[in-house]
């Protein structure tokens, strides 16, 4: 289970995670003919071309040249809310946070999710054909400040639910280093990256 980054609270779901780079090894084991994988790895594949397209839409707003490799780097992520998590003391399931990646894509089984634009909470109602796309600070850190990253939380239902989503983490090759979109200065990502992910309680991307 991870934590907050920005309360140290323990979030009350659990997680599930699916890496494209791994998929090799994975077929060496008898899960990987399950109905379960094989409807994962079909969901990640559409969903990195998504993101995959989504980044190649900023780089051309920016006229910038789109080389940003995400796909082995980059992981799908199951949420299981379970109603045995619940705490009535808790106005979150998960507390206020940005996700520190490039993007998020997130599709999500029954309301919940909070966005915080200038620091002002909005609930976020996703229809049955939708997602929705946050953006993390990575990607604000590559436009130069003119991509803002997006703090969102998960509500606590005040009845008994159980909610679920799936979680697309977008990342990049962190061992590359990159030129802003806006002045095209080099940048590493790669100590920010891992400096975000261990503030919820993982290991490093990356070994120095």
């Amino acid at each position: 289970m991870e934590r907050s980054c920005t309360t140290n609270r323990v979030d009350l779901c659990e997680r599930y995670c699916y890496r494209h780079k791994y998929r090799m090894d994975h077929l060496q084991h008898s899960f990987s003919d399950s109905r379960l994988y094989q409807e994962t790895t079909c969901y990640e594949s559409g969903i990195s071309a998504i993101a995959e397209r989504l980044l190649e839409a900023i780089c051309v707003a920016f006229h910038a040249e789109c080389r940003i490799p995400i796909r082995d780097n980059s992981y799908l992520q199951f949420c299981a809310y379970a109603d045995q998590y619940r705490r009535e003391d808790r106005e979150y399931l998960q507390d206020r946070h940005e996700d520190g990646n490039l993007l998020t894509l997130v599709k999500a089984s029954h309301e919940g999710l909070v966005i915080f634009p200038r620091g002002v909470p909005h609930k976020v109602d996703i229809l049955e054909d939708e997602a929705i796309v946050f953006t993390g600070s990575l990607l604000t850190v590559l436009s130069g400040g003119r991509i803002p990253f997006m703090d969102h939380a998960v509500r606590n239902p005040p009845k008994s639910v159980s909610r679920s989503s799936l979680v697309y983490f977008v990342l990049p090759d962190l061992k590359v280093p990159y030129a802003r979109l806006t002045d095209r200065s080099p940048v590493h990502l790669e100590a920010l990256a891992n400096q975000l992910h261990q503030g919820f309680g993982n290991r490093p991307f990356t070994d120095k």
